[in-house]
């Protein structure tokens, strides 16, 4: 099921303001958050502490 930009920003809101308020956000957190909108054409991951990208 795809949503609006709309329904995307509200659903996060509340977990994202949280993050920021306690100052705990990370490359890692950004990734997901614009993952959650399901329109990355890439996947990063990390092996042995390095960064890795599969792009799709």
């Amino acid at each position: 099921p795809h949503e609006t930009p709309q329904q995307w920003a509200v659903r996060i809101r509340a977990p994202l303001q949280e993050l920021l308020s306690k100052r705990k956000y990370s490359l890692y957190h950004v990734y997901c958050l614009f993952d959650s909108f399901e329109q990355v054409e890439s996947k990063t991951y990390y092996i042995n502490d390095e960064l890795y990208e599969d792009h799709f």
